[in-house]
């Protein structure tokens, strides 16, 4: 079964001959809330279902997740998600006990992940330097496809670099039992479930990367641990919350690497309301380097 579809043999049955479904190179997310017929979002639309999704249905597909096996599923669930074959997640959410485990099911949120975008090539080549590749971050508001962007430069710059991903949350690589599910490039190795700031310190030690991919960066300690990286003469491909730049140099930590000419290139993207991404390429003096729209393709 291709990366594509393999999403659809874990839906409940009813929801499967629904007839409403359709395995569109555009669909990104699969959402199924008890009481309420099943969403699919699309890249720039969204379809609603007619059949009102039940306990029962949610039961069905987390049986067919872990062949008949709930309690097979615990420490995924109490992260919040399951990692399925292909590198879709599935995201649940409902009733928690006192031990942090999700125990009644009220929604599920399937992200299906695979998806490539063209017109990266030109712009990962303006994040390799003479001698060694330019830190860059990639900046925008949650659901706008910053980890796709991510994994998309990921699979470029691996063509010539050795690039290690940090996967805390296994988005970027979709790992399943340990092994990426998406397709990284030729020279990438993943570090699966594993908290930032120590897997970067680790891959430092043993896996002599060029480029260090993460997404997400946020504390402290994140900043600190990608700081000793960029000081070892590794770039640092990130991603993180934001959207101008304004709001980008207030962050808590960049200011000092803001100082140390750390920030050397910033993306950000933008989804515009007809869903087409667009991009903008600065330096670390705030000057456009380039821009442009990102299309989704396979």
């Amino acid at each position: 079964m291709d990366t594509k579809s393999q999403w659809i043999d874990y839906l409940p049955r009813a929801l499967r001959e629904e007839g409403v479904l359709r395995s569109g190179d555009d669909l990104e997310e699969i959402r199924l809330r008890v009481g309420r017929p099943m969403e699919l979002l699309y890249d720039k639309k969204s379809q609603v279902g007619v059949v009102p999704v039940t306990e029962e249905m949610i039961t069905e597909l987390l049986n067919y997740l872990s062949d008949y096996s709930l309690y097979r599923l615990g420490a995924s669930l109490k992260r919040g998600y399951i990692t399925i074959p292909g590198g879709h997640r599935i995201g649940v959410v409902g009733h928690m006990n006192e031990k942090g485990e999700i125990y009644q099911f009220g929604g599920v949120n399937i992200r299906l992940a695979g998806r490539k975008v063209s017109g990266v090539s030109t712009l990962a080549q303006l994040l390799v330097g003479k001698k060694q590749c330019h830190h860059t971050f990639i900046v925008a508001p949650p659901g706008v496809g910053k980890t796709t962007l991510l994994r998309n430069l990921i699979r470029e710059l691996s063509g010539t670099k050795k690039v290690v991903v940090v996967d805390e949350r296994g988005e970027i690589g979709g790992s399943y039992h340990g092994i990426p599910q998406i397709d990284l490039g030729p020279r990438t190795d993943v570090l699966d479930n594993c908290k930032k700031p120590f897997g970067i310190e680790m891959v430092l030690r043993s896996m002599s990367p060029e480029v260090i991919a993460v997404d997400e960066l946020g504390n402290k300690e994140d900043f600190e641990a990608i700081h000793r990286a960029m000081q070892c003469g590794v770039m640092i491909l990130g991603t993180i919350h934001g959207s101008s730049w304004e709001e980008f140099l207030q962050k808590p930590h960049f200011e000092e690497l803001q100082r140390e000419g750390m920030i050397q290139r910033v993306i950000f993207l933008e989804k515009k309301e007809s869903g087409e991404r667009e991009y903008a390429l600065y330096d670390d003096k705030q000057e456009l380097l380039q821009c442009g729209y990102l299309e989704s393709v396979w």
